[in-house]
């Protein structure tokens, strides 16, 4: 009797261990792993709610349908389908309730609010059903319904998460097109955005990890007073005043294609502050918390303002950007104010060098900053090693006066040669840096060993410098040629900052 009561005891362990592991020991899903599971959820759990034109119907009790006014009241999936218009579909739930939203061939039309709008909820999940074609308009000017500031077409007090393998076409004449007051992610399906504001804005966070977005903004292509992080997917920003900003910006993956009216990429904290002297490795510390890293995918800006613009510290770790900068001297195709390295990946930045920036001595892997005179936009300029084999070729939109070219390949102690058209610069690497440009107080500083015959930058029109302060001296045995001023004022990359740049 003893001996059976040991072998039920013994083997009591194995059981509950057995039990755990079927039941995936309670283990929590992400966002990501919940918009994947429909596929496999059965239709009996959906909840189906069907619109016709200026009326919809559903049985359920968990939906309460006002006129043209849906409401969801519980957690659950809720399958909608149909044409809606001057109407709108609103959560309200408990704090703990997790939502799935399915449009399938679904279009809502709103006047004067958001079709979608989540008021509270847990987590909301919209999920693309696959193959359905898709549309919500927010067509007139936002009106007050409660105490929230609606401001977009899909507006969303909890955090949310677009998923799915169909297709949506989002069009807000007067405001954002999506947003989140708390963390957004797109996890999947293809998004056409039309805003007159923000295409994507998160406050807390905005995550793409997968999907297809093709934007036109009026103001930032994706916003966030947070963290901007980029794993995989396709982003097409075709119109916006930033491409992307956040306070962090990261870019792991995926392909990205920016046009902007000023930044590119834009990293900031919104506080407005501004280093007199960027470019500082010095502030590197100070700017940890503030910053822009490319690790991979592949990144195309045209941008008339800074193409990367970091108002911290700037780390390229992988992956391929190219940047057509302004075609102005007030502005760089990359701009930091902490410090900025390159230690993998490949990046063409071509601009104007009045205020060019190189990547710094942090770095690992050769750059180079080159200037030459004025090509003409779509110009080719490229990088050949000692054997005549092309390392890198890029062909601006703008017209640019100097690149910036880093590659795996470009090492100290070779010569390289970078051409354009009739142009032919060769460059010894002294060091892994090779030009330095208006990165350190001091002004501008000629690539390589400042033989080059650029200039400096002249101040704005109309400012001369203080009673107070005096030019900075030239390097110890370096004279002006004759009839030539001295231009490079510290105080001039801040005028333009005061002058130009909204962050």
């Amino acid at each position: 009797m003893n001996n059976k009561l040991n072998i039920k005891l013994n083997l009591l362990p194995i059981l509950l261990f057995s039990v755990l592991l079927l039941n995936g020991c309670g283990e929590k899903k992400g966002s990501s792993d919940i918009s994947q599971d429909h596929a496999s959820r059965s239709e009996e759990n959906e909840i189906s709610i069907k619109l016709n034109q200026d009326t919809a119907s559903c049985d359920s009790e968990k939906v309460d349908i006002s006129g043209t006014t849906i409401t969801i009241s519980e957690g659950g999936t809720y399958l909608f389908s149909g044409t809606l218009e001057h109407g709108m579909v609103i959560v309200d739930a408990n704090k703990e309730n997790e939502i799935e939203i399915i449009l399938n061939n679904a279009s809502i039309q709103c006047d004067d609010c958001a079709p979608v709008y989540v008021r509270q909820a847990g987590h909301v999940t919209l999920t693309l059903a696959e193959g359905s074609e898709n549309t919500l308009t927010a067509s007139g000017e936002f009106t007050s319904i409660d105490n929230n500031n609606i401001d977009g077409a899909i507006f969303s007090k909890s955090d949310l998460t677009l998923s799915g393998t169909g297709a949506l076409r989002i069009q807000s004449n007067y405001g954002h097109g999506v947003v989140s007051k708390d963390n957004l992610e797109v996890a999947g399906g293809a998004y056409t955005i039309e805003a007159a504001r923000h295409g994507l804005s998160g406050k807390d966070s905005i995550l793409i990890s997968n999907g297809e977005l093709t934007i036109t903004a009026e103001k930032d292509g994706l916003k966030s007073e947070g963290a901007l992080s980029v794993l995989d997917g396709t982003i097409r920003i075709e119109k916006s005043d930033e491409g992307m900003e956040g306070k962090t910006i990261t870019v792991q993956g995926g392909e990205i294609s920016i046009q902007a009216e000023d930044n590119g990429l834009n990293a900031s904290d919104g506080s407005g502050a501004q280093n007199e002297f960027p470019g500082n490795s010095e502030n590197a510390e100070a700017y940890k918390d503030l910053y822009i890293r490319i690790s991979g995918g592949k990144i195309d800006i045209d941008a008339k303002g800074d193409g990367i613009d970091s108002n911290g510290n700037l780390y390229v770790e992988g992956g391929e950007v190219y940047v057509s900068g302004a075609e102005n001297g007030g502005d760089s195709a990359l701009d930091y104010t902490g410090e900025a390295s390159i230690t993998g990946g490949m990046v063409a930045a071509a601009g104007f060098g009045n205020m060019a920036q190189n990547f710094g001595e942090a770095s690992s892997q050769g750059t180079m900053l080159v200037q030459f005179e004025a090509q003409a936009a779509g110009t080719e300029v490229s990088l050949t090693d000692a054997k005549g084999s092309v390392l890198l070729s890029y062909a601006p939109a703008k017209q640019y006066d100097s690149v910036v070219f880093s590659h795996p390949e470009i090492t100290a102690g070779n010569t390289y040669t970078v051409q354009c058209k009739d142009v032919n610069k060769e460059v010894v690497m002294d060091s892994l840096v090779y030009g330095t440009g208006q990165g350190t107080p001091g002004g501008f500083r000629n690539p390589g060993t400042g033989q080059e015959g650029q200039t400096p930058p002249e101040l704005p029109q109309g400012q001369t410098l203080p009673d107070d302060q005096t030019p900075p001296e030239l390097p110890e045995g370096q004279t002006l040629p004759d009839g030539r001023r001295l231009r490079n004022c510290p105080r001039a990359r801040h005028c333009r900052m005061a002058r130009r740049r909204r962050i």
